[in-house]
Formats: C-alpha cells, structure tokens, sequence
C-alpha cells in the first residue's frame, strides 16, 4: 500500500503484502503520519540479490517504510515480517526539524537481513519507549534498533529486548553514517530497558547516556505459549520504568520524552506504583480474565482428527503468524512418560496404532524452527 502524503493508518491488518522494493507491508512518504493498532504479519520487502553480496541489501520496510518528518507509531503489531535491510524503517526525507514517537509496540519473529527497527535524521529526537523487541534476528549485520546519520538523537527507555538473535549480538546501535562528515553530531539518552545482551553500541557521539537502570534479566511474559508477552506478577519490569526522560537534539537543548498514558492494550498507565516496562503495563485483574477465557492465541496450532479415536487419527498442523521459509519441522508422538512412540516424517499423518499400543493419552509433539508447540490426543480401543 503506498500513500504519498499525510497519513492515518489505525485498525488495520496489512499481511501477506510483497514488494520488490520498499514497503512490503506500508510505504508512507510525506509530511505527518499516524499509526495505530495495526496489525503488520508477514510483509516482505525483498530483492533478488547474489546472497553473497551484501552491498545490495536495499530493499527497505519489509512491515513499515515511512519518509516523514514527524509522526506517532504507537501500538502496532509487527509479526513475523521480512525483509533485506529492515523490518521497520523511519526516515526524514525532508530534512527538516523532526520527531518521531514509536511507542506501545510489538516487534516479533521479524527476520531482516540487517537491522530490525531503523531511525535515519530525526533532529528533534527518535524517543523508543515502552515497546516489547522479542526474538527477531538479523542475518548479516547491526541489532534490533539502529539510530544512524546526519545530528540525529536517540531517546530509548522502558523497552524489554529478549531473545532476539542479532548477528553481533547487539540490540542497540547508535552510530553515524560512513557517508556523513565528521561534523556530524549525535545523541543517544538510552535507559530503563531490560536488555538480553549487555552490548550497547555508540559511534561518534557528542552526548551519550547510558544509565545503570539498564537490566539483563528474563521479563518473565505469561507462559501461555510464545505469542503472549504480557507480564507475570513476577516479572522484574514491574514498577521499574520511568515516567520521563531527557534527552539532547541537534541544538544541544535538553528535552524530555514521556512514557506513553496506555499500553497496547489500551490500559493506562501506570497501573501500579510505577511504569512498567514493555509494551503491555502489569494487570491482575486482566490476566486473571485472559486465564478464565483460555485466551491462547498460538503461533503452531496441531491438528487431529477425530480425537479421541479408536482406529486411527489424522495428524496435521497449521501455521500461525510466521511463515516456515526452510525452516525445519520436526513432529512426533509420545506416551505420557516421554517415551517417543511414532516419529512423523510427512504431513498429513494417519497413525493407526499397532497392537501393542494400549489405549491412553499421547502427546504429539511439533517443533518449527525454534517454536514449539504440544497436543493431547485419547485413544480407546
């Protein structure tokens, strides 16, 4: 979809969108742009290239490419999107006095060939605050959030970044360009984020704040499945994020960035005594009603029929959010004491049980690359 112009993008799915170029999912180029409670799923932005030449990696927002100079990104869902260079990429083509709020964001299983989350010019400051980066990976290059060129300014806080599987085992990267003179000047404010990997990464830097209330910890999200990321009430994000912080732009001025008043659920915030960190703010009485309402939406979901059964079962799967894109799969059949009992080499199967199979419970078991999914199935003889 492409808009040349101002936008308002808000309650829509964009998936399965291909592009040769830039904007697999949405190509936004003007002046003010808004986007909000979108769904971006498997999106591409791919060119075909000699994979072993990285020099033309240019296909650009595999979910999201926008050349606007101010704008809000608040509360989207970035899932399993693809692309050469990066899953969201945000620049100032006008170069111009700028700002850009990416906030109450969900980026996961996005796979990019260099950075996941690209902010290119923004003078007046990129502030990155309260979003949930959870395994992404980078094939070739750089980290979850790359800040580059001109006298950009970086403002990063409340963000959880885990599992995310980057070349350098970077998640943040501040740098300036290599095509920028050393008049450049840059700015980087970065704290309050739970971070997997101590490697912060900063380049030709006038300003550069680290803080110590940088953490590595696990977040601890629901453990429904691995497309919940809300928190449990053991979390370490709980009560631990910042209601402001400041940053410097081009000008040397010192301005502060707030959390944002909900989270992508809509909640306010904070909830408790303090904000929380991530993209989804800590409430008892809402995952109390997700565990009541079985709320499991799954990334793998196993199929079998009839169950339970008595003679045979077909056994199948399909897939969620993700896309498999060579990546292997392997699915099995145990008994209740973890013994493997059948293992399925094509899909669809029919297992027809021998008779030295007694009747019970089975687990199917189904791995996808690095997700992993399980099903009970009865059989009575």
């Amino acid at each position: 979809m492409i808009i040349w112009s101002s936008g308002v993008f808000r309650n829509n799915l964009f998936c399965d969108n291909q592009a040769g170029d830039t904007g697999g999912g949405l190509y936004s180029f003007g002046c003010l742009f808004d986007i909000k409670n979108n769904v971006f799923r498997r999106n591409k932005a791919i060119e075909i290239f000699d994979s072993t030449d990285t020099r033309h990696l240019d296909s650009r927002g595999g979910a999201l490419y926008s050349g606007c100079p101010l704008g809000s990104i608040d509360g989207n869902i970035f899932l399993a999107n693809e692309s050469n260079l990066s899953t969201i990429y945000l620049f100032d083509a006008c170069f111009t006095e700028n700002q850009v709020k990416f906030e109450n964001n969900l980026v996961a299983y996005n796979t990019d060939s260099i950075n996941t989350l690209l902010i290119n010019d923004f003078d007046d400051g990129a502030i990155v605050a309260n979003n949930t980066f959870f395994m992404n990976e980078t094939v070739y290059d750089s980290a979850c959030i790359r800040a580059i060129d001109r006298q950009a300014s970086l403002c990063c806080f409340n963000n959880i970044f885990y599992n995310n599987d980057m070349h350098y085992d970077i998640e943040l990267w501040a740098s300036t360009s290599r095509w920028v003179t050393d008049t450049c000047v840059k700015y980087a404010s970065i704290h309050c984020n739970l971070l997997d990997t101590s490697r912060i990464l900063l380049c030709s830097l006038a300003v550069a704040e680290i803080g110590l209330d940088n953490f590595y910890e696990s977040p601890q999200f629901i453990p429904f499945d691995d497309y919940n990321f809300r928190l449990r009430n053991t979390s370490p994000c709980i009560d631990r994020g910042l209601y402001s912080c400041f940053y410097h732009i081009h000008t040397g001025e010192t301005k502060t960035a707030y959390a944002p008043e909900t989270d992508l659920d809509g909640m306010e915030r904070p909830y408790g005594a303090g904000y929380d960190i991530g993209a989804y703010e800590y409430n008892p009485d809402a995952i109390e009603e997700f565990v009541q309402n079985d709320y499991k939406p799954k990334l793998l979901n196993i199929e079998a029929y009839p169950n339970p059964f008595n003679s045979a079962v077909e056994i199948d799967f399909a897939i969620g959010p993700r896309q498999l894109d060579g990546e292997s799969v392997s699915m099995s059949i145990h008994n209740i004491h973890g013994r493997m009992i059948v293992e399925i080499r094509h899909l669809p199967h029919i297992w027809q049980p021998g008779e030295d199979i007694p009747s019970g419970t089975y687990i199917v078991q189904l791995k996808v690359g690095r997700i992993e999914e399980s099903k009970k199935i009865s059989y009575i003889k």
